[in-house]
């Protein structure tokens, strides 16, 4: 009797060992697949094109420079003000954005005029608030032509020719999203819907992993 309790005990015991192997085994599998199951945190594609300094007149009057913005992800764009081609749609897709990315407090939406001669900080605060554009998030900036065209093309490496056709300026139409270095890491097709549900998550990831 007492060979046949050891025998039973032991058998006890290795199926409850069996038992715990299979639970430690479904929870690795029910962590494998969370784990899978989380966002990506890696920005695709992963560009970093590190802006040279800048300062331009904000709509406000005052002087902005790419100091200013460091330690604060922001998303820019190059529009002018008389445009009757794409720029309304896309201060309407900024404006968007300033709704849809409120939780990102430090977040700045930056518009850089193409057309500076005609848009004067006053009728640049006159277009902001056509747009509801929070002055303390959403800029615009203006200046010397030649220093706007000089940040676009060098350093945004954008296209903006000074040219007019029909009183409209050709100009890139790309939002771009810039770190808390002032080093840019995505272009945005701002026609594409899927593109900017892509800038949303990607300004959303560089936020919260800290602007980097």
């Amino acid at each position: 009797m007492p060979s046949e309790n050891r025998m039973f005990t032991f058998l006890l015991w290795g199926m409850l060992a069996l038992v715990l192997v299979g639970v430690s085994a479904a929870y690795v599998v029910s962590e494998v697949n969370s784990q899978a199951d989380l966002p990506t945190v890696a920005l695709a594609p992963d560009i970093r094109i590190a802006l040279p300094d800048f300062s331009f007149t904000e709509r406000s009057g005052r002087e902005l420079s790419r100091k200013d913005l460091l330690g604060r992800v922001w998303i820019a764009n190059f529009i002018f003000t008389s445009c009757a081609g794409p720029c309304p749609l896309m201060s309407r897709h900024m404006q968007r954005l300033q709704t849809d990315l409120a939780d990102l407090k430090s977040l700045r939406l930056v518009s850089f005029s193409v057309d500076p001669e005609r848009d004067t900080p006053e009728v640049l605060r006159t277009y902001g608030e056509r747009y509801d554009a929070d002055p303390q998030r959403w800029l615009f900036l203006t200046g010397r032509m030649d220093r706007i065209y000089d940040i676009a093309i060098k350093g945004f490496k954008i296209t903006v020719e000074a040219a007019r056709e029909n009183n409209q300026i050709i100009h890139d139409t790309r939002f771009i999203l810039v770190d808390t270095a002032g080093v840019i890491r995505g272009y945005y097709d701002s026609t594409s819907a899927e593109a900017l549900e892509r800038l949303r998550r990607d300004a959303s990831v560089l936020e919260n992993r800290g602007g980097a």
